[in-house]
């Protein structure tokens, strides 16, 4: 379980990697919710190996955004289940700008020293509660290796790494959030139409993106570095694209 410390109530524990807006983790059983609280959304959250992941989206664009990600050291008992309840509370609150934004900001989970044994539980369940909206909130069960995400209590089906996916590379209207720009990958997965935005590439790969080149990949989750306006590229929410980066490829044609 999550280390309960009653002697260090407020112990940050890791930070987003996200180049802006911060993700701050609190393990505190008396840590007040910030009063005055400007509004946000969570989108979406879950787990892409070892790193714990939050997408959430709010108003502004003139600065970095904050927020706090607070446990109250307890272990909930719900039916067979056993759920860490997670509070995410937003510090900025002066940020006069009215783009709606998003940011996706991850943390690695086992900086929170939770006990071993209690990771090993099948019936580990994560519930995260938004502070300015009790009816946002998403639930989902955890995983070291889980299969990347959720938009609530549903689980993606594809997994945060894949090797030999067949991909091919198309020209769209947003280049506001990949490294190629305009160019995105696209997949059928499960029968279904999957969107890729390429937002980095392993020091082996060499390789200059090409309108409809037919690409062979290996790939792994990875977020977003930046916030991003949904304004700037409406695409990449309506089509729930997916933030990766290449490991390897290899051009078929």
């Amino acid at each position: 379980m999550f280390v309960a410390c009653n002697k260090e109530p407020n112990v940050p524990v890791k930070s987003t990697d996200n180049e802006k807006s911060s993700l701050l983790f609190l393990k505190s059983a008396n840590e007040p919710i910030p009063a005055n609280q400007a509004a946000f959304t969570l989108q979406s959250g879950g787990f892409y190996g070892e790193y714990f992941y939050l997408s959430l989206s709010y108003l502004g664009s003139t600065k970095p955004h904050k927020f706090n990600v607070v446990w109250d050291g307890v272990l909930k008992s719900e039916n067979e289940k056993t759920v860490i309840e997670l509070s995410v509370s937003h510090l900025t609150n002066d940020d006069q700008g009215t783009s709606k934004m998003l940011d996706s900001l991850v943390a690695k989970f086992s900086d929170l020293r939770i006990d071993k044994k209690d990771l090993e539980n099948p019936n580990l369940w994560i519930r995260v509660k938004n502070t300015t909206d009790a009816q946002n909130s998403l639930f989902f069960q955890y995983s070291a290796a889980n299969s990347g995400g959720t938009s609530g209590d549903l689980p993606r089906t594809i997994p945060s790494v894949i090797t030999n996916s067949e991909m091919k590379v198309v020209k769209m209207n947003c280049d506001k959030v990949g490294v190629w720009g305009d160019l995105w990958l696209t997949s059928e997965i499960e029968n279904v139409k999957k969107y890729f935005v390429v937002v980095g590439q392993g020091a082996s790969v060499n390789y200059t993106p090409k309108e409809n080149d037919r690409l062979l990949i290996d790939f792994e989750d990875a977020g977003l570095k930046d916030s991003v306006s949904v304004s700037v590229c409406s695409q990449f929410f309506d089509l729930d694209a997916r933030t990766v980066k290449i490991t390897k490829l290899q051009i078929k044609n």
